[in-house]
């Protein structure tokens, strides 16, 4: 009998203002790697991750998507978060108006 892999594919959106740190914190989750400092997000990327579930013979994929800032895409984000299956709230815990544009 072959051994067979299932896969489960979910939608996960990183949100959040400017500059607070959604890129560093995708790529240290997916690449293992810390970078302070960035370049900027202008358009909407995704990083697919597979991760072996220990417990079974599953494997789940997330297809993480860095979503700009900026102010200017918010109408265009709000099409990537339509399927989203999960977001993850970034903000900089020293500037409140990031955590009051996390809020909206």
């Amino acid at each position: 009998m072959p051994f067979i892999i299932m896969e489960n594919k979910y939608k996960v959106v990183l949100v959040g203002a400017s500059n607070v740190g959604k890129t560093a914190v995708l790529n240290s989750f997916a690449q293992k790697k810390f970078n302070p400092n960035p370049s900027n997000t202008f358009e909407a990327k995704p990083t697919t991750l597979k991760i072996d579930l220990q417990t079974s013979e599953n494997q789940v994929a997330l297809e993480l998507w860095d979503l700009p800032g900026k102010e200017a895409m918010a109408a265009l984000n709000r099409m990537y978060l339509r399927d989203a299956n999960a977001a993850i709230i970034v903000y900089d815990v020293t500037d409140k108006e990031s955590l009051a544009y996390a809020q909206t």
